[in-house]
């Protein structure tokens, strides 16, 4: 399948899981309330920090090594029976520590109910094995299954859940779709591969680089997961309901630029052996504006109008979160780059070492700001620790790209966006203080998206945008040209 196609799919596949979110979560917020969120977002925290462990970098490992072997076979089932029996002794063991926590660890024990049932999400995650159909770039079947497992989710929500009460039914649901996912896909693998049994020696092949980029998965984790999990420990179910609240709308956003980023290191990742470093720069270079287009006029919406955000996705009863969401914003960008630099480059290229650099830095801030300022500043602190510990990551992984493609981040480029929209933000918050009526706010939609064409048209030159322009341009004109006689 083509790239083009696969990066339609990927976004059809993310577009369409975040608008079943936005039509779900308005209404789970409403009938669960902020404790009840809180529950069942830090129960799900604790379990997919758990994942991460049992998962030890298999997707970005699976999904690279699946797509070198370019349609060999009996190298595709060497190397998914390798690295599915290592995933699956490493889950065990894994879901020992987990069992063995929620008896022990008195904060855990209160939240048991739900955890016990979480344990199915960490055996049926492994089984779900996408780095298969990642790497084999069979993006249609991962869209149409998951569509299919999604809708059925969003049906029984809204038949299900009734009230604050339903909280643990809600969760339930939550883990029913991986475990239908996991079930399917294990299934539907039998027609690409079949699963032989590995000697423990062979494993040892990819039991280095799991560590290393399970390193860098668990490092992440420190300043993402662990910061609502944390967050739960030192404060209450309150607090960790209205900073997910904001960290959501926010993930609903950046999944976009995530389904074209994991369709492009699929790419790369196959270019990479035929060192066309040429063409890699190129679709980097797509990648660059793709991300500015898509994220600086979001993180402009965003940020003048979250009260507006909030109030419409999750209610009145989160007006607190306004601020956080505010606060998260610009991380848009920064993961938007950071997933550039690794994902779509030395995750590709083998520079696991440089990614596990980056994130023990990140890890590290993140850690230390959590200590310091979580406790005090509570949710507002951990969106502050979140966008130090990003931020980190990007700067100590960019330094890495020039070695590796010989071109690195065009700060002055990114500089020039930034102005431009900056200046856009200014105008677009002076309106937002200046005029109070909401119809005339939704009269400005069209002047703002006027604003971001003429930008990335005529003062920034978005070749990826022109050229988007000019093919729909193109479509319209020969949709109209009658065919001969």
């Amino acid at each position: 399948m083509g790239l083009k196609k696969n990066i339609l799919y990927n976004i059809l596949l993310t577009t369409s899981l975040y608008v079943l979110q936005f039509v779900t979560y308005p209404y789970v917020s409403r009938m669960l309330g902020v404790t009840g969120i809180g529950i069942t977002n830090f129960a799900q925290s604790v379990v997919q920090y758990f994942i991460m462990f049992s998962m030890m970098g298999v997707n970005t490992l699976g999904t690279r090594e699946i797509a070198k072997c370019n349609g060999d076979g009996a190298k595709r089932n060497k190397v998914f029976s390798d690295i599915f029996q290592l995933n699956l002794l490493v889950t065990m063991a894994v879901l020992s520590v987990y069992v063995l926590s929620i008896l022990i660890v008195p904060k855990l024990y209160v939240y048991r109910r739900l955890l016990w049932v979480g344990a199915f999400q960490i055996v049926f995650n492994t089984f779900t094995v996408e780095w298969l159909y990642k790497g084999m770039e069979e993006f249609r079947y991962i869209t149409l299954r998951t569509l299919f497992v999604r809708l059925l989710y969003v049906v029984l929500v809204f038949t299900l859940v009734r009230g604050p009460e339903d909280y643990a039914l809600y969760f339930y649901l939550s883990v029913g779709v991986i475990v239908a996912n996991g079930s399917v896909n294990l299934i539907y693998s039998r027609s690409f591969v079949r699963f032989l049994i590995q000697p423990m020696r062979v494993l040892l092949e990819y039991a280095k680089q799991m560590g290393l980029l399970g390193s860098y998965a668990i490092m992440t984790m420190m300043y993402t997961t662990f910061n609502v999990v944390y967050l739960g420990f030192v404060t209450d179910d309150y607090e960790v309901g209205i900073y997910t609240t904001a960290i959501k709308l926010h993930a609903i956003i950046v999944g976009l630029f995530t389904a074209f980023t994991t369709v492009m290191m699929s790419r790369i990742s196959a270019l990479r052996g035929t060192h066309d470093l040429a063409q890699i720069r190129q679709l980097l270079g797509k990648s660059y504006e793709v991300l500015y287009a898509v994220a600086l006029p979001l993180i402009v919406l965003g940020i003048v109008y979250a009260p507006e955000i909030v109030l419409a996705v999750a209610g009145p009863n989160y007006a607190s979160a306004v601020l956080l969401f505010r606060l998260v914003m610009p991380l848009l960008l920064v993961i938007g780059l950071e997933q550039i630099v690794v994902n779509q480059v030395l995750m590709p290229f083998g520079r696991d070492r440089q990614v596990l650099r980056g994130s023990v830095a990140g890890a590290l801030v993140g850690v230390f700001l959590n200590i310091v300022l979580v406790p005090f500043f509570r949710g507002m602190g951990s969106a502050f620790v979140w966008t130090a510990s990003e931020l980190s990551v990007l700067l100590v992984t960019s330094v890495s790209l020039r070695s590796v493609i010989g071109a690195g981040l065009d700060w002055r480029l990114l500089l020039r966006y930034l102005s431009a929209f900056g200046v856009l933000m200014g105008v677009m918050w002076a309106l937002r203080t200046l005029v109070s009526e909401w119809w005339i706010h939704l009269a400005l939609l069209p002047l703002f998206v006027l604003s971001v064409h003429i930008l990335l048209r005529y003062v920034l030159h978005n070749s990826t945008y022109i050229d988007a322009l000019g093919y729909i341009h193109f479509r319209k004109k020969t949709n109209h040209v009658k065919p001969e006689p």
